[in-house]
């Protein structure tokens, strides 16, 4: 690894891919300006060795290293000829999992790399000579999508830690609840009292940290939906 940058007020730390020096300091050069961390990397195996998920927040990839009819051999069971760059959703590395926006160029791209590109997921397509103004916009865009998906991946965690608290009772609880039953119906589909049964929903709002039905439901189908 090189880095490229090293800037006491950088916003996130960029990794450039690409085996070409003299493209990986352009690259560099452009970001700094922007008071952007980069870090360069010859090869993938080099930049999944330098990974950090907590500094990482864009990786800026050369097409041609990852193309499946390139001369250059592309690591082994990582991607395939329908997966030009996982962007976004996660990289395989050994038992890991790498979650970073990507954005791709290269020298003349055909329309078919391009969409194929786009449509795997990366956040732009540049082509050489890099435009400054394209590049810093596309790094500004991936730095914004890997914030929300940080984001949603704490809100899943917090999520997770509350639910784990649950009883099996609270857990029975809120998928009635998620039904639209009412306290009365819960009461009687599990053949307790009501004040009971109130019970059981109360400490299952508490430890959801939630203040009513409405919003548990809220907090169930916003998780779903982040999922997908």
């Amino acid at each position: 690894m090189h880095n490229m940058s090293n800037n006491n007020h950088s916003i996130g730390l960029i990794h450039i891919l690409d085996d070409n020096a003299i493209q990986k300091s352009l690259i560099s050069r452009i970001l700094a300006t922007e008071k952007i961390e980069t870090a360069g990397h010859d090869s993938w195996d080099d930049f999944c060795i330098s990974y950090s998920a907590k500094k990482s927040f864009c990786l800026i990839a050369n097409h041609d290293l990852y193309h499946p009819s390139s001369s250059k051999n592309p690591p082994a069971n990582r991607l395939t000829e329908s997966s030009v760059v996982p962007a976004i959703s996660a990289l395989p590395i050994e038992n890991a999992e790498i979650k970073l926006p990507v954005i791709l160029y290269a020298d003349q791209p055909s329309a078919h790399e391009v969409v194929q590109g786009i449509r795997s997921g990366a956040v732009d397509f540049l082509e050489k000579p890099i435009c400054p103004h394209s590049l810093c916009t596309a790094v500004r865009m991936g730095i914004q999508q890997c914030e929300e998906i940080r984001a949603r991946e704490s809100q899943n965690a917090g999520f997770r830690a509350r639910a784990a608290q649950l009883t099996r009772r609270e857990r029975e609880t809120m998928a009635l609840v998620m039904k639209g039953l009412s306290i009365k119906q819960i009461a009687a589909s599990f053949g307790i009292g009501l004040q009971t049964a109130a019970k059981h929903r109360a400490r299952l709002l508490s430890k959801m940290k939630v203040s009513s039905d409405a919003q548990l439901v809220q907090l169930l189908y916003s998780r779903q939906e982040s999922r997908n």
